[in-house]
């Protein structure tokens, strides 16, 4: 294709196509800056004060284990089509267009709902640390949707720049905590021990709400999917690299953080809400370090929110579910218009969020039953083109983890039953797309 055919192409978004420019660093970069973030020091306070320090742990640990097979189905799914309509995309591709209209409904839904919430969470973090008036959270967390979107208008390298820099803030963060805080690290290790020999009893009940709270702390597998497109490696190896790795990534870091917040909550300090773990610093020689560690984790796990967002109304603007021109390009192959809608929409939230129109724990709660809708939908994709014996009980695994998340919620359901018939109606409306639009998907046979 000629350079003047190609600008306009992306112009017009005919046959838009986002440019491979995702090396392996930036891919497992994304994954830990994806699933780690606003949530990082927020949750395990959150889940001290509701459920008890032991509790907490045993629901660190659990919401782990029920993560694994979520993660690898994405994986293998990811490993099969690479499409910035990810999940959506597998949906429309296994069960059929109207699947795919559906799906892009409840993910666009619940994007526009999870980045306001991540995000404020990040601007209350960053509102404490700076000892800031309270009111000043709506424009920090404004601040850091501007931030992000400008970083994402300039392509996937600057963003991968981000990212890459919160994994070594990361790792550098935790283990500050963990050295400042050996202690409580062996206290925690002790109460985990007496979780595993039984005997701290567990209330089925009060582990579920632990789980269902934590489970925030490791959505992201999914996000991985809308990037897939820009992956610059096309082979399985690439992708599983990226997932297994980002897995491990986030499980050791994760465990070490759980282990010194509920040591520390046992031996009596008090970490509990959302800023509750900056007590464990305060004070220190170490504090201007680690809450410039925390603001850095902050912003690039926005940025691989918005990000995957962003490449999301991208794919649904190309493939029809919303409006055309959110599938259009920039002669530099970047999301422009839909990266702005998506800022537009946030905004807009993230408002309603500070004036408590959107009770934050409310968005939480929304957000985490959706996610695991979706996840139900790539289960069954899953399990519709993997006939393998590993793939089988791959997707049984997922099933079941997604069963005992999905248990608790009861009416909230309809929230995205409601959004999915939308978008059947949506696909309907248009009209059913020909045979051919949509490539076959891989089947193992």
């Amino acid at each position: 294709m000629a350079d003047a055919e190609r600008v306009e192409a992306y112009r017009t978004g005919a046959g838009a196509r986002l440019r491979r420019q995702i090396s392996l660093p930036h891919g497992i970069g994304l994954a830990a800056s994806t699933v780690i973030g606003s949530g990082l020091l927020a949750l395990p306070g959150l889940a001290i004060d509701r459920s008890g320090p032991y509790v907490a742990l045993a629901g660190w640990a659990v919401t782990l284990a029920l993560s694994l097979p979520l993660m690898l189905v994405f994986m293998r799914l990811t490993q099969r089509v690479a499409d910035a309509g990810g999940l959506a995309r597998y949906a429309a591709l296994a069960l059929g267009p109207a699947a795919g209209s559906a799906a892009t409904f409840v993910i666009v839904a619940t994007f526009a709902l999870c980045i306001p919430v991540g995000t404020t969470m990040g601007g209350a973090y960053l509102q404490h640390m700076l000892g800031l008036p309270a009111w000043t959270v709506l424009p920090l967390t404004l601040a850091l949707l501007a931030l992000t979107t400008l970083v994402n208008l300039g392509g996937a390298k600057p963003s991968g720049v981000v990212n890459n820099l919160a994994v070594v803030s990361l790792v550098g963060l935790i283990a500050v905590l963990v050295a400042l805080n050996a202690d409580y690290v062996g206290v925690g290790a002790r109460a985990a021990a007496q979780l595993a020999g039984g005997a701290v009893p567990v209330p089925a009940h009060a582990l579920w709400g632990s789980c269902a709270l934590l489970f925030w702390a490791f959505l992201g597998w999914e996000n991985l999917s809308f990037g897939s497109e820009e992956y610059r490696g096309t082979n399985a190896g690439f992708v599983r690299t990226i997932y297994l790795l980002g897995f491990a990534v986030v499980a050791v870091l994760y465990a070490a953080l759980a282990l010194v917040s509920s040591g520390a909550a046992l031996a009596g300090r008090s970490v509990d809400g959302v800023t509750g773990l900056l007590a464990l610093v305060q004070g220190r020689p170490v504090q201007p370090l680690v809450y410039l560690l925390i603001g850095l984790v902050v912003v690039a796990n926005v940025n691989a929110w918005v990000f995957a967002a962003s490449r999301l109304l991208f794919a649904a603007g190309r493939n029809g579910d919303l409006p055309r021109a959110l599938g259009m390009l920039s002669p530099r192959g970047v999301p422009v218009r839909s990266s702005l809608a998506l800022f537009a929409l946030c905004t807009v939230l993230t408002a309603a969020i500070a004036l408590g129109i959107l009770p934050l724990t409310v968005g939480v709660a929304i957000a985490d039953q959706n996610f695991i809708v979706l996840y139900v939908a790539a289960i069954v994709a899953f399990a519709r083109v993997d006939k393998t014996w590993s793939g089988r009980v791959l997707a049984v695994l997922a099933a079941l983890s997604c069963a005992f998340l999905l248990s608790g919620f009861g009416a909230w359901l309809l929230f995205p039953a409601g959004l999915a018939l939308v978008g059947y109606w949506n696909h309907w409306r248009r009209g059913a797309p020909r045979d051919g639009e949509l490539a076959p998907f891989p089947v193992d046979r």
